[in-house]
């Protein structure tokens, strides 16, 4: 971000941060849905199931992730738009 106006910043900077905050917010129904994740087993292990499992439970770690380096790499906060594809697609 070095040519850039600080007025760009301050838009990148509330940008990114509501993102995050999107994201924070998501993990409300998320803590509710946990405990019954494991349910995507019962008509048995396939691969849609341990793609939906994996993306699921690593949801949070790419919130926080997110969280961490935000300030270094602000695109970072579309990490999580990578769990939800893997959630919603298989």
């Amino acid at each position: 971000m070095e040519n850039v106006t600080k007025t760009e910043q301050d838009v990148i900077r509330v940008a990114v941060n509501f993102v995050l905050t999107l994201w924070v917010l998501l993990l409300v129904p998320w803590l509710l849905m946990l405990p019954i994740s494991g349910m995507a087993f019962d008509a048995g292990p396939t691969r849609a199931a341990y793609i939906f499992v994996c993306s699921f439970w690593t949801y949070p770690v790419a919130v926080f992730l997110a969280a961490v380096f935000k300030r270094k790499t602000p695109l970072i906060v579309a990490l999580p738009l990578v769990n939800l594809v893997g959630v919603f697609l298989n």
